[in-house]
């Protein structure tokens, strides 16, 4: 790939898988840290890093798809056996961080507003 002007991208793609690894670390330090963090915010917190997943994974692997589709005429499409399950859980987190947040703005939305005399 080098000899045509191609390249991986390596860089570039272990930076954006890295940035992952970082916030769901950062995510956990500050959940230990902060003495007001709730059990739910912990479990929003990394289902939405789940959600990002399958982007992370799509922006990273393009421009090596695009390599690799230049230099050898190829498609360049995803075949890993694992882009189908990945996409899959990040959908589901995404579904669940919807449902978590609506299901816990209605709860706080009854608690805040008292109940009408008739």
């Amino acid at each position: 790939m080098a000899a045509v002007g191609e390249s991986l991208n390596t860089p570039i793609t272990a930076g954006i898988l890295g940035l992952g690894i970082g916030l769901a670390i950062i995510l956990f330090v500050l959940i230990v840290v902060r003495p007001d963090a709730t059990p739910l915010a912990a479990v929003f917190g990394y289902l939405v890093l789940l959600a990002f997943g399958a982007p992370a994974y799509f922006i990273a692997s393009f421009g090596a798809g695009m390599g690799l589709a230049d230099t050898y005429m190829i498609s360049g499409a995803d075949y890993s056996p694992w882009a189908r399950p990945l996409y899959l859980t990040s959908f589901l987190a995404l579904f669940a961080v919807l449902t978590i947040g609506a299901v816990d703005l209605t709860r706080r939305h009854r608690r805040a507003t008292p109940p009408v005399a008739t």
